[in-house]
């Protein structure tokens, strides 16, 4: 999950793996969702400008992105983690664009942008 890996370095990782189970046979997360930024080697786009092209910008999600641009940094709320042992967990630097862009997690967005995703129209 090391958000400084390319995508080429995570599905190298990973195919050195072996299955734990049986295709068809099991059900679990895993990391296929991230593997699908594989998005990139078939549109010849970077996974970011790919959802902003064909998601984002047609939604109006002018908030959304695999990290907060500087003009919209605002203080976070680290009291509202999760805590640990006493720690707040480890969070990743949304400040800076990040060289791995997953296609299963990472994009960080607005509570108005996600209302625009979650009412996308499904036709």
């Amino acid at each position: 999950m090391d958000r400084g890996q390319s995508l080429a370095e995570l599905v190298t990782k990973l195919a050195k793996l072996p299955l734990a189970n049986h295709p068809g046979e099991v059900w679990e997360y895993s990391m296929s969702v991230d593997v699908l930024g594989v998005i990139e080697v078939v549109s010849e786009m970077e996974l970011d400008r790919f959802i902003a092209e064909r998601i984002t910008k047609r939604l109006g999600m002018t908030s959304t992105d695999f990290y907060v641009h500087e003009a919209r940094h605002r203080p976070s709320c680290p009291g509202a983690a999760r805590r640990r042992r006493g720690k707040p967990p480890a969070l990743p630097d949304v400040t800076q664009k990040p060289r791995w862009l997953s296609g299963g997690g990472g994009m960080v967005s607005s509570a108005a942008d996600y209302l625009r995703f979650s009412a996308m129209p499904t036709e």
